[in-house]
């Protein structure tokens, strides 16, 4: 393990931008609900309001739900409360993994890796658009309706679909991986820490973790489509966040990926929560700030890369491959 040195200081810069639109986005929606309690429901009958949703993805036959008879504020309370959770477990680990590549740490796989997804989903935005084929939520025109709730649903959304698509898909296979084949390994250890399993036996991701990878990404891609509400050409932006999900998953554990997914989801669409315009005066530089870690981020991971390269280092310090 090595100490912090100047190319963390972007990295710590970037998920302090993430946590405090969690904090913003959580706060200013519960304060509000305090005032227009939005309790929804969105059913066949359209929109009555009963309690807090829970729900989960399903096949074949859609979405489970049900309700849970607590007031709004204390869903978006529970909410921001894991959040925080997450993002301790993550800062915590992140100093005890510290490698030579600030990219291959978990704070640095997120920053780094995950800017380059979020270029990546505004650049397969833009084309699909282009082409003729926007990116729309027909399913979602109540919601849409009703900014709070739909707010509530997008920082909801990371926590049980990457539970639903990597926690528990990833977590199983790897279970069963490594019980047939004789690494020792807990079921905590399985589900919440792979990355330690790699890491202590040396183990490189090889082609059965990417079939796995690829299938699991797939189907959170057409989920989107077929339960979530979205046109067909979300699919493919989808499916490629969903890959770095994945990989965020396999290398580190949920309190990497779900933090991550909270950036394309509960930072993406903070606009949605109604408020003055100081607030979208405010929101508007947290953007400017997280486009210009984007570009940075990408632009170090690129010259890392070519360097090592240079230096014919093997191709698993990128951090993709061997995240020490």
């Amino acid at each position: 393990m090595r100490k912090p040195g100047k190319s963390d200081i972007l990295y710590f810069f970037f998920l302090s931008l993430l946590i405090a639109a969690m904090l913003y986005g959580g706060i200013s929606l519960i304060i509000d609900t305090f005032y227009n309690p939005p309790m929804f429901h969105i059913a066949s009958s359209g929109i009555t309001a009963t309690g807090i949703l829970f729900y989960f993805y399903y096949p074949p036959n859609g979405v489970f739900s049900t309700l849970i008879p607590l007031p709004f504020w204390v869903g978006v309370l529970a909410i921001v409360g894991i959040y925080s959770i997450l993002f301790l477990m993550l800062i915590r680990f992140n100093s005890k993994n510290m490698g030579e590549n600030p990219l291959a740490s978990p704070v640095g796989f997120i920053s780094g890796y995950g800017s380059i997804a979020f270029g990546f989903s505004i650049l397969i935005i833009a084309l699909v658009a282009l082409i003729g084929f926007p990116i729309e939520a027909p399913g979602l025109t109540n919601l849409q309706s009703h900014p709070r709730f739909l707010y509530y649903q997008l920082i909801y959304a990371p926590i049980i679909e990457e539970t639903e698509f990597r926690i528990i898909p990833l977590g199983v296979y790897l279970y069963l991986r490594y019980r047939f084949t004789g690494v020792k390994s807990s079921i905590l250890e399985t589900f919440l820490y792979p990355g330690n399993i790699l890491r202590r036996t040396g183990r490189k991701l090889d082609r059965f973790d990417f079939i796995f990878i690829l299938i699991t990404s797939f189907l959170f891609g057409l989920a989107h489509y077929i339960y979530g509400g979205w046109s067909e050409s979300k699919i493919p932006q989808a499916f490629m966040v969903g890959i770095f999900l994945a990989f965020g998953f396999m290398l580190f554990g949920p309190f990497v990926d779900i933090p991550m997914h909270f950036l394309f989801d509960g930072v993406a669409t903070i606009l949605y929560l109604p408020g003055d315009y100081s607030y979208g005066l405010l929101l508007e530089v947290v953007y400017i700030l997280l486009l210009f870690a984007c570009l940075i981020v990408t632009i170090i991971l690129l010259i890392l890369l070519y360097t090592k390269k240079r230096r014919q280092e093997p191709v698993q310090d990128s951090g993709i491959i061997n995240p020490d």
